[in-house]
């Protein structure tokens, strides 16, 4: 089965994203720190991680991601 078959009629490949690199610990921190603040500035941030992250639905319920 091809990449393009299992995704949604009318959407974009997702491009893989380049990786990077830091030169010191602190660096890594700093950023890791900064993208803290941009995911937590607002609700509506947050939630927009979440459903990035696959955590919660569309319309923002919490997804039951362990069955038992």
């Amino acid at each position: 089965m091809s990449n393009s078959t299992l995704q949604k009629k009318g959407s974009k490949p997702k491009r893989p994203e380049q990786p990077r690199y830091f030169s010191s610990h602190a660096e890594l921190l700093q950023d890791m720190r900064q993208f803290q603040q941009e995911v937590t500035s607002t609700p509506e941030a947050a939630l927009a991680f979440l459903k990035r992250a696959g955590l919660v639905s569309a319309d923002g319920h919490p997804k039951q991601l362990i069955r038992g």
